[in-house]
């Protein structure tokens, strides 16, 4: 491990739902004061953003999923520190090949595409 002297958190079961996502958020930060970042793989992160400032907690880097109409206001207003986003339609084209080339439906040299992966930040224009 690069960093030893951090730690992981998970904070699982909130599905995306802000009441449920900021009341786990709330536990964790009372538990574990060193907490100063997030990885949010789901929704509810305007939850977790209530959740820091009641705590009177800051967060140093905020990385969420999903370039999406909840993200990109929070983006664009520097709550989140970046944006991982990628393309669902291709990740289903990518899936379908998968399957057809599977079942030998598509020629033997067909390459299916890795699936391509943006990164948005605040500095970029929307």
């Amino acid at each position: 491990m690069d960093a030893p002297h951090l730690g992981i958190v998970t904070i699982s079961e909130g599905f995306g739902v802000d009441r449920t996502t900021e009341r786990l958020v709330k536990a964790a930060l009372v538990d574990d004061p060193a907490i100063r970042a997030v990885y949010s793989i789901g929704g509810g992160n305007r939850a977790i953003l209530r959740a820091f400032a009641e705590e009177k907690r800051p967060i140093d880097v905020f990385a969420a999923h999903d370039l999406d109409a909840d993200n990109r206001p929070l983006l664009a207003e520097g709550h989140l520190t970046f944006v991982i986003h990628h393309d669902l339609r291709q990740d289903a084209r990518s899936a379908c090949q998968m399957v057809m080339a599977h079942h030998r439906m598509l020629p033997k040299d067909f390459q299916v595409a890795p699936s391509r992966v943006a990164i948005a930040t605040p500095y970029e224009v929307f």
